[in-house]
């Protein structure tokens, strides 16, 4: 899906943007800016195709990328390594099939940017 001329600066709302897209098997979010988000529930729910992931600019929001269980480890790390660091201590729920693919370490890179991970 090619997602890369969407114009997402003054976007406020992704609400379920993705949700139950099971085909898609690569998003790239790289030309996303999310500063102005307010809502990203659900936006990933039922994408469990997916095995390439590019995240987004400017995450600050609580997310959900559990259901793509098909992310390999690097994917994941790539996502946690683009979060910013907050002071709000939003939550990325990655879930127990994703977590299980991380060292500590790798799941620290978030926590110590002040993400709560789950």
């Amino acid at each position: 899906l090619d997602v890369s001329g969407f114009d997402t600066t003054n976007v406020t709302n992704m609400y379920a943007m993705f949700r139950n897209c099971s085909a898609l098997t690569s998003l790239d979010l790289s030309s996303f800016d999310t500063t102005n988000v307010t809502d990203m529930y659900g936006m990933f729910n039922g994408c469990n195709s997916i095995t390439d992931l590019e995240p987004p600019q400017n995450l600050k929001l609580s997310h959900d990328i559990s259901s793509m269980t098909l992310l390999p480890a690097q994917e994941i790390v790539q996502w946690l390594n683009a979060l910013p660091t907050v002071t709000n201590s939003p939550t990325i729920t990655i879930g127990t099939s994703l977590s299980s693919k991380l060292t500590a370490d790798e799941i620290a890179i978030a926590t110590n940017k002040g993400w709560v991970v789950s």
